[in-house]
């Protein structure tokens, strides 16, 4: 599954973007979001993961050797 945007009841819109230095609640929300989507995806790969990735969370399910997880 890839996210590209949260939007909020109050129609507030926050767009997936990099966000590693960003200091503000939107940072500090987006990086909430990515290291507890560890807790349930067996894969996360956010905006500083790669290129690829710089627009979206990427979460997917993928059964991994040995229970392996790969969180990024």
């Amino acid at each position: 599954m890839d996210i590209a945007a949260f939007t909020f009841k109050s129609g507030a819109t926050l767009t997936i973007s990099p966000r590693e230095e960003d200091s503000t609640l939107n940072g500090a929300f987006q990086r909430a979001v990515a290291s507890a989507a560890c807790l349930y995806f067996s894969t996360v790969l956010d905006p500083g993961s790669d290129a690829a990735h710089e627009t979206h969370l990427h979460l997917d399910t993928l059964t991994r050797k040995g229970g392996y997880r790969y969180c990024w």
